[in-house]
């Protein structure tokens, strides 16, 4: 009797104990908590609130409850942030404009601590050397013309010597007449010009765009007739034109250039480059600065000139391979 006792409970006795350890209870058999119930069967406490869904299986209430609650959520029953579109764009606005002005800020700083004057000086140094090779090759082509014009005039001594008079002066005197009917204020040397302001006074429309063009093109005409004209005090004047006007454009990214004394002190580097991409020659063009331009010399402007000068003067010199006349 105790034998089949045991067995119905699920096993026969053992050394630990007379019941054994785990005993299998089938699910109709247990309460909802997945406890043993005495009467052998589910025990179900309806409630009158309860729907349908209370005798389901837990994963489908699980289910259901889930898509109810994303339904809620769509119709706005979760709690949600406040506030509306309109609120948010001004909110975004807000912050993109203070990124753009903290990213306006960065760049200033960075254009000066990085030295917005080398930048200033390497432009300076490039755009002359660009200036003197075109003067030269221009001027070397109108020679070459020159004696062309006279070869083919060989046979005849009159014709060669009217070739070798009327060809030079009429370049002379386009020379004179484009300078003065452009810009009066290019005729001549331009350092004299350049000690004035340098001292400080205002000569008006020397350092403009129209005197630059009047000086470039009639000091080409003249050295392409073939006179000897030279190229230093003319360049000097070019160079401090070009000084003047890359200022005023570089003072689109910064207030430095707008002010009097600044722009003196570029021209000095500037007549510095004059001479240096002439003759290339560094030092000479930074002795003539101290020597000719000025009375008083800014221990600062040493490096500008010299570092003008010799970028100007090594660009030139790689620009006149190409033309092995100049």
């Amino acid at each position: 009797m105790e034998r089949s006792q045991s067995q119905r409970h699920g096993g026969e006795q053992s050394w630990w104990g007379s019941a054994p350890q785990y005993q299998y209870m089938p699910f109709e058999h247990c309460t909802s908590y997945g406890l043993p119930s005495e009467n052998g069967g589910l025990q179900h406490r309806p409630r009158k609130d309860m729907g349908p869904r209370h005798n389901a299986h837990p994963t489908q209430i699980y289910g259901h409850q889930k898509e109810q609650y994303s339904y809620k959520a769509q119709d706005g029953g979760m709690p949600k942030k406040m506030g509306s579109s309109s609120t948010m764009d001004s909110l975004d606005e807000d912050h993109y404009s203070k990124c753009q002005d903290c990213v306006h800020r960065l760049g200033r700083v960075l254009r000066r601590k990085l030295g917005e004057d080398w930048i200033f000086l390497v432009l300076l140094g490039l755009l002359m050397a660009l200036v003197s090779w075109c003067m030269d090759y221009v001027s070397a082509k109108s020679l070459q013309a020159y004696k062309w014009t006279y070869a083919q005039m060989k046979p005849s001594l009159p014709l060669q010597y009217l070739a070798w008079v009327t060809f030079p002066l009429i370049l002379i005197l386009f020379s004179a007449l484009f300078c003065q009917l452009i810009s009066p204020q290019a005729v001549g040397s331009g350092i004299p010009e350049m000690k004035t302001i340098l001292r400080g006074v205002v000569l008006k429309e020397y350092l403009t765009l129209k005197a630059f063009v009047a000086k470039v093109v009639a000091l080409t005409a003249g050295l392409g007739s073939g006179i000897p004209v030279g190229k230093e005090g003319p360049f000097v004047h070019i160079a401090s034109i070009c000084a003047a006007v890359l200022s005023k454009f570089m003072s689109m990214f910064s207030g430095v250039y707008e002010t009097v004394p600044g722009q003196l002190d570029l021209l000095v580097p500037a007549c510095a480059v004059g001479v240096g991409c002439y003759f290339a020659a560094p030092d000479g063009g930074v002795l003539f600065s101290i020597e000719v331009t000025s009375t008083y010399f800014a221990v600062r402007n040493y490096w500008r000139g010299f570092f003008a000068a010799t970028f100007s003067a090594f660009v030139f010199r790689v620009l006149a391979v190409w033309n092995k006349d100049a």
